[in-house]
């Protein structure tokens, strides 16, 4: 009988050890629930990038930098609060399009 899990021996331990605390750090940063989050989440993200040094785009040492900075912890977590800011504002978009698409069903429409 085969296993259901994936064969994950060819994948490198580092980008196991990535993976893993990309979901574990996602599972940790709340989803935004209020105008106050997303601008302390905005605040929070942009200060991350900023202390993170990164070389100029047109830098050859560019493409090694951001890649160092993604993997690290800080990175890690820049990537998170950057996720949760666009999910908050494709909602608002949505909410501010169409407000009735976003009401959630009665008990009675279940």
């Amino acid at each position: 009988m085969e296993s259901a899990t994936a064969d994950t021996n060819h994948i490198p331990h580092s980008d196991r050890a990535y993976a893993l605390a990309l979901l574990r750090t996602h599972k940790e940063v709340p989803e935004i629930t209020s105008e106050k989050q997303y601008e302390l989440y905005s605040y929070l993200y942009r200060h991350l990038l900023l202390a993170a040094s990164l070389t100029n785009k047109d830098d050859p040492s560019y493409p090694e930098s951001i890649q160092a900075f993604a993997r690290s912890r800080s990175g890690i977590l820049a990537s998170i609060y950057r996720a949760r800011i666009m999910k908050w504002k494709r909602t608002r978009k949505q909410m501010k399009s169409n407000p009735s698409a976003l009401v959630e069903p009665s008990a009675g429409e279940i």
